[in-house]
């Protein structure tokens, strides 16, 4: 099927009279395709409102740990098709790359996956956003286990803690209006030697 059987004639007329500034009879296959071919290329210099964008980008706690990953790169992908540059992730990786690094929470995360990706042996990574991303999602992954087993240990430890505080104030909780030695003899007795018995 000829590419400008599949436009619809009326964002044909427009294409011609502001797009190309050309009549319709002027057209043909080769007109077409070197259109739709520059429809590909992003325009990089909306870099100030792409970085603006992409400071709202936030990875989400809600999920697993690999969807925390698969909704970062769906938000990412939205905010390129809003700024009409689809083809950002592809024609400028490394800084798209970066822009992604820079939305992973939370703060410690987001330097050690810095830090290991500037390894030599992690350079793959930096060069390939689908193995950054396949990369990514076990590194998140061992992070939240690592977290969540953290927070289990301190909670553990101060209950502990606070069993042992308890179990030492009742020891040491003296009964009211007793003093807190008394001799053998008043304990036996219930008075002093040498007081007169009532």
């Amino acid at each position: 099927m000829p590419v400008g059987a599949c436009k619809d004639h009326k964002a044909m007329v427009r294409i011609c009279k502001y797009e190309l500034r050309c009549g319709e009879e002027d057209l043909n296959e080769d007109v077409w395709k070197n259109y739709f071919l520059q429809a590909k290329q992003c325009d990089t210099t909306r870099m100030a409102a792409l970085t603006k964008t992409y400071q709202n980008l936030k990875m989400s706690a809600r999920y697993d740990a690999h969807s925390q990953v698969d909704y970062l790169m769906q938000e990412s992908v939205r905010m390129l098709d809003e700024l009409h540059m689809e083809r950002f992730d592809e024609q400028e990786l490394k800084l798209c790359i970066k822009l992604v690094i820079k939305a992973i929470r939370p703060t410690v995360l987001r330097q050690s996956i810095h830090t290991e990706l500037q390894t030599q042996r992690k350079k793959i990574y930096r060069e390939s956003l689908p193995e950054f991303v396949a990369w990514l999602k076990p590194q998140v992954e061992a992070f939240v286990k690592f977290e969540a087993a953290l927070y289990h240990h301190e909670r553990r430890d101060a209950e502990g803690q606070g069993r042992i505080v308890s179990t030492r104030a009742t020891k040491n909780k003296e009964p009211r209006g007793e003093p807190r030695f008394r001799s053998p003899v008043v304990a036996a007795y219930g008075k002093t030697p040498g007081s007169k018995g009532t």
